[in-house]
């Protein structure tokens, strides 16, 4: 008979974290993850000791990167359209296919030096999957992520330090960006998890970190001239459009999508004042040209036209995708 805790961090390694964190906070008390011991624990060895902290530490990360997927969850099942504080983009969405589909908003906080940017997306059931893959395959990143010449941006590293679990990473992103900033980096933890058994939904939770965070993070590379590392945070949740409600009526009964994809993040790009002009540039422009050519790419996996993306998803097909296919069938069991 396995504890509480045992059982609660095998949920986490099975991709499940808010089953595992929900587990902890009923059963488990923080003197219960190895910071305290009684007096019988005199005789612990060396090495479990050293199990217990590393046990410890985990509990720790679970809870907190549960509570800030709780966070950005909750924000995106709130209705943008209802709240005064999000801006709309419309100036890409050209169509009223593209209004019913796809909804842009921005806002900006702290005098206008950092933004947030959210992301809806709706789209069929049989899109999920790939759209979680060519979200999963970062070493491809760079074969479709667009660059612009006027103003300067271009993604100039994409690269995977690590990975942990099934389909969790550690991403180093480096951007060439206009004047007046420097070549800007983020290092990204990106934890992806179900939560379908519970609520139904798939997300995953972006949050930079440093050195001082994670030892596998290097430190910052200057070969390539002057470059500072911003903080970033948000995620992607995936879950099944309200059947009620006006915001999505048309994608449901004229496109018949089912589900929607939500991305939101803010970003402090670590300057004092951020130009309107560079504002109006990634909010008209880039965050829609990303996300157009992700959904655009996303539908050529589908199709199998992405020779390296097909190549990629077979090569992991028995360690990941039969499990992302599994655990989609379930999703819709549950949802639909």
């Amino acid at each position: 008979m396995h504890s509480p805790r045992t059982v609660a961090l095998n949920h986490f390694r099975d991709d499940r974290l808010l089953q595992s964190a929900r587990l902890l906070r009923k059963y488990c008390f923080l003197d219960d993850y190895g910071k305290k011991k009684s007096d019988d624990d005199d005789d612990i060895k060396e090495e479990e000791e050293e199990e217990e902290e590393e046990k410890a530490k985990l509990v720790e990360y679970v809870l907190q990167k549960a509570k800030q997927s709780e966070t950005f969850m909750e924000m995106l099942r709130e209705d943008a359209e209802k709240d005064e504080s999000w801006e709309t983009q419309k100036s890409l969405l050209s169509t009223s296919s593209s209004r019913d589909q796809t909804k842009i908003y921005y806002k900006t906080i702290e005098n206008d030096t950092k933004l947030i940017l959210r992301v809806d997306q709706s789209i069929k059931r049989e899109m999920l999957v790939p759209v979680l893959a060519t979200l999963n395959e970062s070493q491809l990143y760079a074969s479709w992520l667009p660059s612009w010449t006027m103003p300067k941006l271009k993604f100039s590293r994409t690269e995977k330090l690590d990975q942990r679990g099934r389909c969790s990473q550690l991403l180093l992103v480096t951007v060439e960006c206009p004047w007046p900033f420097s070549t800007r980096e983020v290092v990204l933890d990106a934890l992806a998890f179900d939560d379908i058994d519970e609520s139904g939904v798939v997300a995953v939770l972006l949050n930079s970190c440093d050195c001082d965070d994670d030892e596998r993070v290097p430190p910052i590379d200057h070969k390539y001239g002057q470059c500072t590392r911003v903080d970033f945070h948000g995620g992607f949740l995936f879950r099944a459009i309200p059947s009620e409600g006006e915001a999505w009526k048309n994608a449901r009964e004229k496109h018949e999508d089912e589900m929607i994809v939500s991305f939101i993040f803010n970003i402090d790009p670590k300057i004092s004042y951020v130009p309107v002009s560079i504002i109006q540039f990634v909010t008209r422009t880039v965050i829609g040209t990303l996300w157009g050519m992700f959904m655009k790419i996303a539908s050529k996996v589908k199709n199998g036209e992405m020779k390296d993306h097909a190549e990629a998803i077979q090569s992991k097909r028995l360690v990941l995708y039969d499990w992302v296919d599994e655990r989609v069938q379930s999703m819709f069991a549950r949802i639909f």
